[in-house]
């Protein structure tokens, strides 16, 4: 029925570092619901390439909070995120990460209560 969001996406670049930002809110309510429900964004990423842009090393933080229909109380999703990747070419990179995702504040009838992954991740991309 009503949404009103915003994003501010900071980006700063020097020599072989990045840093990209993303804070963004969005509040509204559907054609159901008397009160708005309001949701936010944060997240940051910092990259550091080096040798001529064929290697980076880099790190990520991205979290969520806000109160899904239904839901009395706002949940809350973080990740973490921290590797490094080749460029075997132009199109090809290679790239290993480590993750840790979590879901909290969630009620205790749900799915999500409590759920996380952390892991290592290996993925190989090509892209056109």
């Amino acid at each position: 029925k009503k949404v009103t969001a915003w994003v501010i996406n900071p980006v700063v670049k020097y020599k072989g570092f990045e840093v990209f930002g993303n804070i963004e809110q969005a509040e509204g309510l559907n054609a159901n619901e008397p009160d708005k429900r309001k949701w936010t964004h944060y997240s940051g990423e910092g990259i550091y390439r080096f040798m001529k842009n064929q290697f980076y090393v880099g790190g990520r933080y991205n979290t969520a909070k806000g109160r899904l229909q239904g839901f009395a109380n706002d949940v809350t999703v973080d990740r973490v995120q921290a590797g490094g990747g080749w460029f075997l070419t132009q199109n090809l990179v290679a790239k290993l990460e480590y993750v840790e995702h979590n879901y909290r504040d969630f009620p205790v009838t749900d799915i999500r209560n409590g759920a996380t992954f952390n892991g290592a991740m290996f993925e190989a991309v090509v892209s056109f």
